[in-house]
């Protein structure tokens, strides 16, 4: 199974499009560990990468019926391909129905970076 990238700028078009979320087509792993707090992509889920493992399971039946599955950690340089991997062979040894998976280009980091040139930050990341 293959395993694309996906642009900043093509995400953040698909959560504006409303194509992203729990009952959506399309779900956003994030699996950065602590990092996470202080921000993260609006409808995203995490899942650290320290106990990405453990939990495969729970996400291969959370995106039972996803078109597409998106990981990302902070720069999408090893955590979120390396996550992605885990995903991908795992799905592929499940009898589950399987989504296409990317991973985000440049992470979160490029991706609030884009959001803030765009002036889109409300629209796409959450804050906490």
């Amino acid at each position: 199974m293959s395993i694309t990238e996906i642009s900043a700028q093509s995400l953040s078009d698909l959560i504006l499009e409303g194509k992203v979320g729990a009952d959506k087509a399309i779900m956003i792993v994030d699996v950065r560990d602590e990092d996470y707090y202080g921000g993260h992509i609006k409808s995203a889920i995490n899942m650290p990468s320290d106990t990405f493992s453990y939990s495969v399971s729970s996400l291969i039946e959370k995106t039972k019926d996803k078109q597409l599955v998106i990981f990302h950690c902070m720069m999408s340089q090893q955590r979120g391909p390396r996550c992605a991997s885990i995903f991908a062979s795992a799905i592929q040894s499940s009898s589950s129905s399987t989504p296409s998976i990317s991973v985000l280009t440049k992470g979160y980091r490029g991706f609030e970076y884009h959001a803030t040139l765009k002036g889109l930050v409300s629209h796409v990341i959450d804050k906490d």
